[in-house]
């Protein structure tokens, strides 16, 4: 069986794990139903139901924030009630922008805190490969690719890369899917927790390179245990691309955690960050779900690696880590709109999403994996726990499509192209 730790809020240390912040928000004694509001005119009203049994709501600090402007409200909304809160609006706040109210106790403790959108979001504008083909030279082994601000040359075999200019992409992107683990103490003749393909299944029949009007065009076309498609990359001159796959799978049923492109780059890129669809639009700063943030791999390059289980760890719990680096850096992202892997001198690799695309990055062998997963939002889900976990049938496809920016730093200028 494999280990997963031991469940609860907080741990053995008592140290607050994340589910305590979803805890506290899930069973707050202060609930606002709104999510989104339209102002009108100089001030906005929130509605609000006080859930305390005896505490009026003049006993507590009502604090509102949108953006750099805050101030405090007063409330006597009595216990058991519902009412509204109104806020005021200051000038030339931007549609789309958050306002976050939070509630303290009479010993400043923070009771719970609540991000309301007002008016529409910006709309999420996602670069397309349209500005035509870049330069191709190629001989019987190699291939090189050379756009206006980049240049690839790639294995015409094993579609492994070597980057003449750009992030540390070390081969071309390829399909992965994860087999959730079903043995356990109740059913131990379930199947294990497995990855395919498996190391050495992999056979790649062909490696197509179609040059297009509007861009370049490379076609993997491969099979694997049980599994038969192709990748596709669309490249334009610009940069821009779109990553798209498509698979068969032809054995028996199976649950699946994740399935999606994996691209492996090399280990200067030990940084993450994103912003994403949440729960909620509220997130302490070590919360690993939370809405926008950023997490290395290491918690310091002097502190790096596990802790005996017997010595009181002196950091958050969001920042153990594992082979595969901290909690807060192999966490995945669900339901991204923007996310990137990037090194300390700000290069990397972007992804852009309306919220149907997943991220996970963590530690490899050889560097960093940079894992993009198709959404549940856009395959279903099997349990009642809304977790991502769906059955594969045999004659069912698995298909899905990424866009990815690579951002290159040379010379203390910024680059910007998509792959």
């Amino acid at each position: 069986m494999r280990g997963y730790g031991v469940w609860g809020f907080i741990d053995v240390w008592r140290r607050k794990k994340s589910l305590w912040w979803d805890a506290k928000r899930i069973f707050s004694p202060i609930w606002i139903p709104a999510r989104q509001v339209f102002p009108v005119g100089e001030s906005v009203k929130i509605p609000i139901e006080n859930r305390y049994s005896f505490t009026d709501l003049s006993e507590l600090t009502v604090q509102w924030q949108i953006d750099s402007e805050k101030g405090n409200i007063y409330s006597n909304l009595p216990a058991g009630s519902i009412g509204e809160l109104e806020i005021p609006i200051p000038d030339q706040i931007e549609a789309g922008s958050l306002l976050i109210l939070r509630f303290f106790d009479s010993h400043n403790n923070l009771v719970t805190a609540h991000g309301v959108q007002l008016g529409e979001r910006k709309p999420i504008i996602i670069p397309e490969a349209y500005a035509g083909c870049p330069i191709i030279e190629e001989d019987e082994k190699q291939l090189m690719i050379k756009g206006e601000d980049f240049t690839f040359t790639i294995d015409r075999n094993t579609g492994k890369i070597i980057p003449s200019f750009g992030p540390g992409l070390l081969r071309l992107p390829l399909f992965f899917v994860d087999r959730q683990e079903s043995k356990n103490a109740f059913n131990p003749g379930g199947l294990e927790y497995a990855q395919f393909p498996i190391n050495g299944e992999r056979i790649i029949d062909e490696i197509q390179f179609l040059r297009r009007e509007y861009a370049f065009e490379i076609v993997i076309r491969e099979h694997f245990k049980d599994f038969v498609g192709s990748v596709s990359i669309l490249l334009d001159k610009s940069g821009c691309a779109e990553l798209s796959f498509d698979y068969v799978y032809s054995g028996e049923a199976f649950s699946m955690s994740e399935f999606g492109l994996q691209i492996p780059i090399d280990d200067r890129y030990k940084r993450i960050w994103w912003k994403r669809q949440t729960e909620w639009d509220v997130y302490p700063d070590d919360h690993i779900g939370r809405s926008e943030g950023e997490a290395k791999t290491h918690r310091s390059p002097e502190n790096v690696g596990l802790i005996p289980r017997f010595i009181k760890p002196d950091h958050p719990w969001h920042l153990d880590e594992n082979e595969f680096g901290t909690r807060d850096f192999r966490a995945t992202k669900y339901n991204i709109y923007k996310a990137k892997v990037f090194a300390d001198d700000g290069s990397g690799i972007q992804v852009f999403s309306n919220g149907t695309t997943d991220v996970r990055a963590n530690l490899a062998e050889k560097g960093v994996l940079l894992n993009l997963l198709v959404s549940p939002i856009q395959v279903g889900r099997d349990n009642q726990m809304g977790c991502p976990v769906r059955t594969v049938k045999s004659g069912e496809h698995l298909s899905g499509r990424f866009y990815i920016k690579l951002r290159i730093i040379e010379n203390n200028s910024t680059l910007d192209f998509i792959l």
